[in-house]
């Protein structure tokens, strides 16, 4: 939180694109550090607005994504849900691989927020699938974690032990220990999970 507010602060005054792309940069740090309400103040203020016309087009559907964890994150599932919609309009229009992948985890965590974890699982292994491709380590364990805690948000914990634990290998494998310790948080809440729903046991 420190560096990504230092950055802000070095980047004060200046309007460049590089500056705009830098903002969001911190934005991104601060919604991951636990401060989704300042993220995206910060990332609409920087980007434009909703839109992103501001943003260079290759990064869009990466703040889109962002922007729909820290709605989710705040509780608000009709804003998670229009991030997710502008960033999946947006890469049919103009697709690349990693922006599938993008479009694909924030549709995945919508589909989680509306109750829907089988859409969850199937569009969040799409974008896994596009990360994996292109080696994107960190992605693709974040992507896990979205399905994961979708599944379990909805009561739904077949599956989650394994993608939790690919989510750790994952982050392991590329010194992202933030991520690996969200991973421990959700097995804990599987725990929790299956003292609610004694059925689910041996899932």
């Amino acid at each position: 939180m420190a560096a990504a507010d230092e950055a802000v602060r070095v980047c004060d005054g200046l309007d460049t694109t590089f500056t705009v792309v830098v903002r969001s940069l911190a934005a991104e740090a601060l919604v991951h550090a636990g401060e989704p309400e300042r993220g995206i103040r910060l990332t609409l203020s920087a980007a434009g607005g909703r839109k992103l016309p501001r943003l260079p087009g290759r990064r869009r559907a990466r703040c889109w994504d962002l922007l729909a964890c820290a709605e989710h994150r705040r509780g608000e599932p009709g804003a998670t849900d229009g991030y997710a919609q502008l960033a999946r309009n947006y890469v049919g229009r103009r697709p690349s691989p990693l922006r599938l992948g993008y479009a694909g985890r924030a549709e995945a965590r919508a589909h989680g927020v509306r109750g829907n974890p089988n859409g969850s699982m199937e569009t969040g292994a799409a974008a896994f699938a596009q990360f994996e491709a292109r080696d994107a380590k960190l992605d693709a364990a974040l992507t896990l974690l979205v399905v994961a805690n979708a599944c379990l948000d909805n009561r739904k914990p077949h599956d989650v032990p394994g993608h939790l634990n690919r989510a750790a290998e994952l982050a392991d494998a590329c010194g992202c220990r933030g991520t690996a310790w969200s991973a421990e948080l959700s097995t804990a809440d599987l725990a929790e999970v299956r003292t609610v729903c004694p059925s689910s046991a041996g899932d």
